[in-house]
């Protein structure tokens, strides 16, 4: 009987131990606010754009908040617009963002690779990445499998279903950060209006200091004045020169006086 009760209570002990060392282990790998990371490199098409899937299949029922999910550009990022947004349905495929970076063409520093660095709770579990490129214009894009699952049947995302978590760049016009998240699942999932729209919005976004479809045409030079005289037409911070020559004009001084009073010395 005692040799039975000794077994019984060294099974138990022995249990006790091997729970305890579980759930240090547990602890340790995914502590309080530890964060996983990750590098992301996407590109697009000039005037085109990308929309990635961040996934969390082990990562529960609970909406994707701000402070669980941050993403980061590392290097040059030009003139493109980056948005990032989560639905606020999860369901049984866990909590996930889509984030959607458009291409705008610019006389700033383009990159051929916008690379980003995303870091989230590590509570959540390793994330599953699903994208489509160039979803604006490519007529044989097809989107990967699990990325149209939150709507039916190709139905548009209603931009009141997702929370904007971040934007990045100068957004398109008309658009906001929920509708251009919801615009660029639409183009992939559903190509409706929003979608139209926000391809045309895209391609006629002027750059920083440009101008759109409304410019006016650039001033003709100067034509040539008085006889002997070339046309200047200075750069900015730059002044004409001013030496008296027969083939440039000396800006308001007369050839003829200067002339005399060389020849009086």
């Amino acid at each position: 009987m005692i040799g039975n009760r000794s077994r019984l209570l060294s099974v138990v002990v022995a249990t006790l131990l091997m729970a305890l060392a579980a759930s240090g282990q547990a602890g340790a790998a995914a502590p309080h606010g530890a964060l996983r990371t990750f590098p992301v490199a996407l590109s697009a098409s000039p005037h085109d754009a990308t929309l990635l899937q961040i996934r969390f299949p082990r990562g529960g029922r609970r909406e994707l908040a701000s402070n669980a999910l941050h993403v980061q550009v590392v290097g040059a990022f030009g003139d493109d617009y980056m948005a990032l947004a989560a639905p606020r349905k999860t369901g049984r495929r866990g909590p996930e963002a889509l984030l959607v970076l458009a291409n705008r063409l610019s006389a700033l520093l383009d990159p051929a690779s916008v690379h980003l660095r995303i870091s989230a709770r590590a509570s959540l579990g390793k994330p599953v990445l699903v994208h489509l490129t160039n979803l604006l214009y490519s007529d044989d894009a097809h989107p990967p499998t699990g990325l149209c699952a939150l709507t039916q049947r190709s139905a548009p995302l209603d931009p009141i279903t997702v929370t904007p978590l971040a934007h990045r760049g100068t957004a398109v016009s008309g658009f906001s950060v929920a509708q251009s998240v919801a615009a660029a699942y639409d183009a992939a999932c559903a190509s409706n209006a929003d979608a139209q729209a926000f391809k045309s919005a895209l391609a006629a976004q002027p750059a920083p200091g440009g101008c759109g479809s409304a410019c006016e045409p650039a001033p003709a030079p100067p034509a040539p004045g008085p006889p002997h005289c070339a046309p200047c037409d200075p750069a900015p911070g730059f002044a004409c020169p001013l030496r008296a020559s027969a083939a440039v004009c000396v800006a308001g001084r007369d050839e003829t006086s200067l002339a005399a009073a060389a020849a009086a010395h």
